[in-house]
């Protein structure tokens, strides 16, 4: 995969659905059969795939909510220790196993989008990223919803999360989605207990980079 080619860089198709549903965790909700899931198992810095940590996400959308859903499969789970506390805002979270969703909020803004982060113990963490004006918002809140579920015997952790459209970042308001919509994003994972990092579409940067909007794919609105 070259990132100077624009016609290798994947890209996610977000399928229209009718109405809201609950979410249970592993993305079993009838509507799921209308999305199409995306590998994001490639190193981040060299492209290469990792197979042995293979990584899939979809999409689908409606006019309230984004939902996104994950499936990673691990050697062994890396999490903060949170004891018998309820899952919780983590500060950090990106230093364990987790998986990233950035989402551009305004194309006529590129550098500013929402940072969302989900990991196997259900703590999370949003983040208001503002590039041109350095700037990240810990205390912003998307207001998602999410549910974790982790299949021990089969080695696989999932994520199911809905997110509230439009988005609205460091001062930018976003949109709606509406069929044939773009909207930009890459997606991220962190494997701790491998010490890998995997991507959407790889910044092919060393060392490991993330923030890098001109990395950023497509998400496509059917």
């Amino acid at each position: 995969m070259s990132s100077s080619n624009t016609s290798d860089k994947p890209c996610i198709v977000a399928a229209h659905i009718a109405s809201d549903f609950q979410l249970t965790g592993d993305a079993s909700n009838a509507a799921w059969s209308k999305a199409n899931a995306v590998v994001i198992s490639n190193d981040t810095v060299t492209g290469k795939p990792i197979k042995e940590l293979h990584t899939t996400t979809k999409a689908l959308y409606t006019d309230k909510y984004l939902y996104m859903a994950w499936e990673c499969r691990y050697t062994t789970l890396t999490v903060f220790d949170i004891g018998v506390d309820t899952p919780s805002r983590r500060m950090g979270l990106w230093e364990k196993d987790v998986v990233e969703v950035f989402i551009m909020i305004n194309e006529e803004h590129p550098k500013v989008y929402a940072e969302l982060e989900f990991a196997p113990n259900g703590e999370w963490l949003d983040v208001g990223v503002d590039l041109q004006n350095d700037l990240k918002d810990f205390d912003y809140s998307t207001q998602s919803e999410f549910k974790i579920q982790v299949d021990e015997d089969a080695k696989i952790w999932k994520v199911e999360a809905r997110i509230p459209v439009p988005l609205k970042a460091c001062g930018i308001d976003g949109h709606i989605p509406k069929p044939c919509d773009t909207w930009k994003v890459n997606i991220f994972r962190y494997d701790g207990a491998n010490n890998r990092f995997m991507a959407l579409n790889p910044t092919f940067q060393d060392p490991a980079a993330f923030h890098v909007p001109e990395a950023f794919v497509d998400l496509k609105f059917e």
